[in-house]
């Protein structure tokens, strides 16, 4: 069953300019049995999050950079998700050149959205 395969360590993922999610786990969920590392993974100009963790357990986010995207991360029914070290614009300087030019929608509501639902730790996290 592929929702409980383990995760092992998954480095420098890059999402961008998606229809909806950059990252997602969704639907039928991940349960890894062992933590799995997700090492500075990087989603811009996603139409809506960064990375959804849709019924998920068992994840560490280490580092990360996620920007113009509507939410940065949003955690539902996830346990035992830790999120560290990451930064979030909101709008970076690029994106608001590409609104003002009408080349691009706003996408961003705020970048403290996204914190997600459900309760887990984050360390480090900061927003701009």
């Amino acid at each position: 069953n592929p929702q409980f395969l383990p995760g092992g360590i998954i480095r420098n993922n890059i999402a961008h300019s998606n229809w909806s999610n950059g990252m997602t786990i969704y639907k039928h969920g991940w349960f890894p049995r062992e933590k799995t590392l997700w090492e500075n993974p990087r989603a811009y100009k996603n139409r809506l999050r960064g990375v959804f963790f849709h019924v998920t357990r068992n994840l560490v986010m280490d580092g990360g950079f996620f920007s113009d995207n509507e939410d940065c991360i949003r955690n539902n029914f996830a346990e035992n998700v830790v999120i560290r070290d990451v930064t979030c614009v909101g709008e970076s300087d690029n994106m608001k050149k590409l609104v003002k030019e009408g080349r691009a929608v706003e996408r961003c509501i705020k970048a403290e959205r996204g914190v997600g639902q459900t309760p887990y730790y984050i360390s480090g996290m900061s927003f701009s």
